[in-house]
């Protein structure tokens, strides 16, 4: 009589390898799950440093000529072209020029009077001393 017939083995050689997948599932639970963790911290949209923002930004500044420029800079500039430069100031080529003349602080012809001197020309209305008139005691 026949212990085993082919297909109980076949059984029990899918039962031994699902012990040992799982066996190695266990033992390496930590590296699976850091190295899940990775690939899904590269494709997050929340993450500076994600894979699809990095080769986005390196066509861009490829383009632009600015190793800091961003998509979302670059799109700003070009629906912005004016932005940072005052009235009458235009840019060509990275360089502003134009704008009004600043005005620079008057020059006094005379000299300014001194602290004592503006403190003796006023008067004050009232004594401070004695804010309040004094009563009668009628």
């Amino acid at each position: 009589m026949r212990m085993f017939n082919p297909l109980s083995l076949l059984y029990l050689a899918a039962g031994a390898f699902g012990v040992a997948l799982a066996y190695q599932l266990v033992v390496s639970r930590k590296e699976l799950g850091a190295a899940v963790a990775d690939v899904l911290d590269s494709v997050n949209p929340m993450n500076q440093d994600n894979a699809i923002k990095t080769g986005v930004d390196t066509v861009v500044q490829k383009i632009t000529g600015d190793d800091q420029q961003t998509l979302g800079g670059w799109l700003y500039d070009l629906s912005h072209p004016r932005a940072g430069l005052q009235p009458g100031e235009t840019m060509k080529d990275g360089i502003i020029s134009g704008g009004a003349d600043i005005p620079s602080a008057p020059v006094a012809d005379e000299q300014a009077p001194s602290i004592q001197e503006m403190q003796a020309a006023s008067k004050p209305a009232f004594n401070y001393a004695r804010p309040y008139p004094r009563m009668s005691n009628q």
